[in-house]
Protein backbone atom coordinates (compact mmCIF):
# COMPACT_ATOMS: atom_id res chain seq x y z
CA UNK A 1 0.00 0.00 0.00
CA UNK A 2 2.88 2.92 0.91
CA UNK A 3 5.10 0.47 -1.32
CA UNK A 4 5.15 3.28 -4.02
CA UNK A 5 5.30 6.55 -1.57
CA UNK A 6 8.41 4.80 0.72
CA UNK A 7 10.70 3.21 -2.32
CA UNK A 8 9.75 0.02 -1.62
CA UNK A 9 7.88 -2.63 0.41
CA UNK A 10 10.61 -3.24 3.25
CA UNK A 11 11.00 0.47 3.70
CA UNK A 12 6.96 0.37 4.10
CA UNK A 13 6.58 -2.17 6.34
CA UNK A 14 9.74 -0.68 8.50
CA UNK A 15 7.59 2.79 8.94
CA UNK A 16 4.40 0.69 9.82
CA UNK A 17 6.02 -1.59 12.69
CA UNK A 18 8.07 1.77 14.10
CA UNK A 19 4.73 3.63 13.90
CA UNK A 20 2.46 1.33 15.51
CA UNK A 21 5.29 0.78 18.62
CA UNK A 22 7.05 4.36 18.92
CA UNK A 23 10.05 2.44 18.42
CA UNK A 24 11.80 -0.94 17.64
CA UNK A 25 15.19 -2.61 16.90
CA UNK A 26 16.25 -4.54 13.93
CA UNK A 27 16.18 -8.02 14.83
CA UNK A 28 12.70 -7.25 16.21
CA UNK A 29 11.40 -6.10 13.12
CA UNK A 30 12.73 -8.47 11.08
CA UNK A 31 11.77 -11.10 13.90
CA UNK A 32 7.92 -9.75 13.54
CA UNK A 33 7.56 -9.07 9.94
CA UNK A 34 9.85 -11.92 8.64
CA UNK A 35 12.34 -9.81 6.40
CA UNK A 36 15.87 -10.50 6.43
CA UNK A 37 17.81 -8.58 9.02
CA UNK A 38 20.27 -7.01 6.66
CA UNK A 39 17.21 -5.56 4.71
CA UNK A 40 15.91 -4.15 7.83
CA UNK A 41 19.23 -2.41 8.82
CA UNK A 42 19.43 -1.12 5.22
CA UNK A 43 16.21 0.27 5.18
CA UNK A 44 16.84 1.65 8.90
CA UNK A 45 20.26 3.60 7.70
CA UNK A 46 18.59 4.86 4.39
CA UNK A 47 15.61 6.36 6.69
CA UNK A 48 17.62 7.20 8.99
CA UNK A 49 20.05 9.34 6.13
CA UNK A 50 17.21 11.10 4.65
CA UNK A 51 16.35 12.72 8.20
CA UNK A 52 12.79 10.63 8.70
CA UNK A 53 14.22 8.26 11.62
CA UNK A 54 16.70 9.14 14.56
CA UNK A 55 18.10 6.33 16.58
CA UNK A 56 19.05 5.82 20.59
CA UNK A 57 21.43 3.29 21.94
CA UNK A 58 20.08 1.66 25.06
CA UNK A 59 23.06 -1.12 26.27
CA UNK A 60 23.61 -2.86 22.92
CA UNK A 61 20.58 -2.41 21.24
CA UNK A 62 19.95 0.47 18.90
CA UNK A 63 16.55 1.99 19.00
CA UNK A 64 14.93 3.65 15.83
CA UNK A 65 11.82 6.19 15.85
CA UNK A 66 10.55 8.85 13.98
CA UNK A 67 12.90 12.04 14.24
CA UNK A 68 11.18 14.80 15.97
CA UNK A 69 13.01 17.04 14.55
CA UNK A 70 12.25 16.39 10.38
CA UNK A 71 9.79 18.41 9.03
CA UNK A 72 7.14 15.74 8.03
CA UNK A 73 7.85 13.49 11.00
CA UNK A 74 4.19 13.76 12.27
CA UNK A 75 2.65 13.58 8.89
CA UNK A 76 4.69 10.39 7.96
CA UNK A 77 3.66 9.22 10.88
CA UNK A 78 0.24 9.84 10.90
CA UNK A 79 0.23 8.10 7.52
CA UNK A 80 1.93 5.48 8.71
CA UNK A 81 -0.61 5.03 11.42
CA UNK A 82 -3.56 5.42 9.09
CA UNK A 83 -2.15 2.50 6.24
CA UNK A 84 -1.56 0.31 10.12
CA UNK A 85 -5.59 1.09 10.61
CA UNK A 86 -6.48 -0.26 7.46
CA UNK A 87 -5.04 -3.60 7.36
CA UNK A 88 -7.09 -6.19 7.99
CA UNK A 89 -6.77 -7.80 11.26
CA UNK A 90 -4.34 -10.67 11.26
CA UNK A 91 -1.69 -8.57 8.83
CA UNK A 92 -2.32 -5.55 12.12
CA UNK A 93 -1.39 -7.99 14.60
CA UNK A 94 2.06 -8.20 13.10
CA UNK A 95 3.26 -4.58 13.26
CA UNK A 96 1.52 -4.32 17.28
CA UNK A 97 4.16 -5.52 20.02
CA UNK A 98 2.79 -5.99 23.45
CA UNK A 99 5.78 -4.49 25.78
CA UNK A 100 4.99 -3.99 29.44
CA UNK A 101 6.94 -4.04 32.99
CA UNK A 102 7.54 -6.90 34.86
CA UNK A 103 5.08 -7.94 37.06
CA UNK A 104 6.10 -6.72 40.66
CA UNK A 105 5.54 -9.49 42.50
CA UNK A 106 7.48 -11.60 40.27
CA UNK A 107 10.90 -12.40 41.23
CA UNK A 108 13.96 -11.08 39.30
CA UNK A 109 15.27 -13.22 36.05
CA UNK A 110 18.67 -14.31 37.43
CA UNK A 111 16.45 -15.72 41.14
CA UNK A 112 14.46 -18.23 38.39
CA UNK A 113 17.99 -19.29 36.80
CA UNK A 114 18.83 -19.98 39.72
CA UNK A 115 15.81 -21.43 41.23
CA UNK A 116 15.95 -23.75 38.15
CA UNK A 117 19.52 -25.20 38.03
CA UNK A 118 18.90 -25.89 41.89
CA UNK A 119 15.85 -27.85 40.77
CA UNK A 120 18.39 -29.97 38.32
CA UNK A 121 21.09 -30.33 40.58
CA UNK A 122 23.26 -28.28 39.18
CA UNK A 123 26.07 -25.75 41.47
CA UNK A 124 25.87 -21.86 40.93
CA UNK A 125 29.78 -21.00 40.02
CA UNK A 126 30.53 -17.26 39.19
Amino acid sequence: MLDALFGNRTAAQVLMFIGTNREAYAQEIADRTGIALSLVQAQLRRLEAGGVLSNRQRGRMRFYSFNSRFPYARAVEAIVREAVDLLPDEDRAVFAVRRRPRAQDKPPRRILALRSRKRRGERHTR
